[in-house]
């Protein structure tokens, strides 16, 4: 199956978690974000009325299929809810993924590596070769191309800056779960 490009949501803190699902899918169904589901698949719904009030699409008139298509394709427009029992992942686009430090914002090398490595338990800080700051793994910042957290709520079909959340929404999911949500972009 080819790859589906998306804006995924995220809380910013990794080590959030939801016990369930239920009351913010319900939430988001209340405020029309998220519409009728989409059978067989789970946690699947249909774009909502206030979707396109919700994300901010670029250029003057984006081209959005809200249907499934008949082949059975996931290329259209449409939100899907991570499993709660994600473990801690990072997400993250196929194409340039280069981190920077919190704190300077100079490139870090082997961010991959050390993503990989905090994923498999090593937590261990590290010194920024720029600025000589104490950063954690988990601390990168990946220009919205990667995201690491347990909880994803991810927008099919939407091209790397393409579209982005409003502030607006943003602030509600942070009102809703208690935790500052980002966004970021992928293809997988």
């Amino acid at each position: 199956m080819a790859a589906v490009n998306k804006l995924v949501l995220y809380p910013m803190d990794a080590d959030f978690q939801l016990q369930v699902w239920d009351s913010l899918q319900q939430y988001l169904l209340s405020e029309q974000f998220i519409g009728d589901p989409l059978p067989p698949r789970k946690r699947a719904y249909r774009g909502g009325e206030r979707l396109l009030q919700s994300i901010i699409f670029m250029g003057c008139s984006p081209s959005l299929v809200f249907e499934p298509p008949e082949d059975g394709s996931l290329d259209f427009c449409h939100v899907v809810f991570s499993n709660l029992e994600t473990p801690l992942m990072f997400r993250h686009h196929s194409q340039g993924l280069i981190p920077r430090c919190p704190h300077c914002g100079h490139r870090v090398d082997r961010g991959m590596e050390r993503i990989q490595s905090y994923l498999q338990g090593d937590t261990a800080p590290f010194q920024c070769e720029s600025c000589s700051q104490t950063v954690s793994a988990a601390q990168l910042r990946w220009r919205h191309r990667g995201a690491l957290a347990r909880v994803f709520i991810d927008i099919y079909s939407v091209y790397p800056q393409e579209a982005v959340p409003t502030e607006q929404f943003l602030t509600q999911l942070k009102q809703y779960s208690g935790v500052e949500w980002s966004y970021c972009y992928t293809d997988q």
